[in-house]
């Protein structure tokens, strides 16, 4: 007897020993990331959405950036998704990107890094106006050229030598910038005024990114990039009494290789820049022949912006030029830029993503993609809850031909089937007519959510489960299991109805025994939608 009990207590100490091993790994199984899409972004950047895979993720996961919390929308025990913020990607740098889960099942997972790394420079063509006098107050500028970020700043130089000596940081004492808008990647604008004893002379004008890089080039001891500042002359404040003349002239739209539809209306806008007070005579040149002739007023030290009073003509298809051509007081004329006309048929405006009839939840708003529009200034995105233009209330201005949909924008609209569309803001500020609206879904925020706590009865008497549809097309994934978790599953459903009949599964359940269901709504094609709560 005394061996049997000897034999009983030492299985109770294994059994012990067993359960205490498996409790203790079962407390340290944190989630495993295995990989993060994108995998770098660019310095300077807009707020965008991250995608965590790995392992082991609850619906309580969090992703963490440098160990701070970030929106976060659980998709599966295998994946997350993330709002990183503008402000995380601001300058260059390395983020550490972790999963924590709460719980005993918790942990930190694994850190991935997340390089921020520095886009390419940005490039300065044209400013205009060129020339400002002392004391000239709230002068606009426009800036043209190439990788303009959101956050990006104009740097006005103290007087130099030559144009190249700007090191695109040092700004003037005696110049005082009041605002910089990025209004896209290729043109910015800039007010400034002058101090009325500004130094006379040659300044650099540069563009100056969040992420430093700069339009001044860089001398290096292995090689010397040149920059691209352009050049600003402070000119005496008598220059308002001198001789008429227009120094600089600046074309605005149509740019450089704008595609256009035949017989789409064009009109060119420009900007000019010259010394004394008066009125100036110009013609606009297509192809070298005079269509239309202005005149504009002009003050000395300060810009003038001009526009063509009728569309150019666009109904001959081919590569044409359009110039800008000044008669009196001087005579000086703009570079001919290139303006190529498409058959009718053709469209250089054109949605891209998501696809027609998409759909998103609530909690996940969509990436909306077009086709950039050479010569757009901005563009501007609407919706309707009908698939009319006239009905659509607010467009939302975007600088890029991409755009991630807010989380308060995409709250606010209505659930269920949505119309989006773009148009385009030519550099004047007059709106395109827009593209044909395209059809979106919006799960309601309580979709696939239990329509009763408790699970009715079919008249047969087997337990019916129902729940809030969120598509008129979805298919439903039903998992009934043990567990919370949906580890351990006892049936699984597929059915294109919002709810279920467990008639062949009433024999298996236990009575006494807590099971739990799950809802995962998949769109046609097979891909996972939206899971819903446990």
């Amino acid at each position: 007897m005394a061996k049997r009990r000897f034999l009983s207590c030492a299985c109770l100490l294994s059994l012990f020993t067993v359960v205490c091993s498996f409790r203790a790994r079962a407390q340290l199984t944190p989630p495993v990331i295995t990989g993060i899409s994108p995998s770098s972004v660019t310095a300077g950047g807009l707020t965008f959405t991250l995608t965590v895979n790995g392992s082991g993720f609850l619906s309580n996961s969090t992703v963490q950036v440098n160990g701070s919390n970030r929106p976060t929308v659980f998709k599966s025990a295998l994946q997350l998704t993330a709002t990183i913020f503008s402000s995380d990607i601001a300058t260059p740098m390395t983020l550490s990107v972790t999963v924590f889960t709460v719980g005993i099942r918790g942990g930190t997972s694994n850190a991935v890094p997340l390089p921020v790394t520095t886009g390419p420079a940005p490039v300065l063509t044209s400013v205009s106006p060129e020339f400002v006098a002392q004391g000239a107050v709230n002068v606009r500028m426009t800036l043209q050229g190439a990788n303009f970020r959101p956050g990006a700043t104009v740097v006005i130089s103290p007087p130099l030598a030559k144009v190249s000596a700007s090191n695109g940081h040092t700004r003037a004492t005696d110049v005082l910038l009041l605002s910089a808008s990025v209004l896209n990647s290729g043109t910015m604008t800039a007010v400034f005024s002058m101090s009325p004893r500004a130094v006379l002379g040659l300044r650099a004008i540069d563009v100056l990114n969040l992420d430093g890089t700069s339009t001044a080039g860089s001398a290096g001891v292995i090689a010397f990039f040149p920059g691209s500042s352009q050049p600003l002359r402070v000119e005496s404040s008598n220059s308002l009494g001198a001789p008429l003349s227009v120094l600089n002239m600046a074309l605005l739209n149509p740019r450089d290789g704008t595609v256009v539809v035949q017989g789409a209306e064009l009109n060119a806008d420009a900007i000019l820049a010259g010394a004394g007070t008066g009125v100036v005579i110009g013609q606009w040149l297509w192809d070298g022949n005079v269509v239309e002739q202005f005149s504009a007023s002009i003050v000395g030290g300060q810009s003038t912006a001009i526009r063509t009073r009728q569309s150019l003509p666009t109904w001959f298809l081919g590569i044409h030029t359009l110039q800008l051509r000044m008669v009196q007081p001087n005579q000086i004329a703009t570079k001919p830029i290139l303006v190529v006309i498409n058959p009718g048929s053709w469209q250089s405006q054109q949605l891209i993503w998501p696809e027609y009839g998409s759909a998103f939840s609530s909690e996940d708003p969509p990436r909306l993609l077009w086709a950039p529009v050479p010569g757009a200034m901005k563009y501007q995105v609407g919706f309707s809850d009908q698939p009319y233009l006239s009905t659509i209330r607010t467009w939302y201005g975007v600088v890029d031909n991409s755009w991630e949909v807010p989380p308060p924008v995409w709250r606010e609209l209505r659930a269920g089937q949505l119309y989006w569309t773009v148009r385009v803001i030519e550099t004047s500020g007059s709106p395109r007519k827009p593209l044909p609206m395209r059809s979106i879904y919006r799960a309601p925020a309580d979709g696939l959510s239990a329509l009763q706590p408790t699970p009715a009865r079919t008249p047969a008497g087997s337990p019916l489960l129902e729940w809030k549809p969120v598509l008129p097309f979805a298919f439903y994934y039903v998992v009934v299991s043990s567990d919370e978790d949906g580890e351990h599953p006892v049936r699984q459903y597929l059915t294109t109805n919002p709810n279920v009949d467990l008639r062949a599964l009433d024999r298996q359940l236990v009575p006494g025994t807590t099971y739990y269901w799950r809802v995962n709504a998949l769109t046609p094609n097979g891909n996972l939608f939206i899971s819903g709560q446990p």
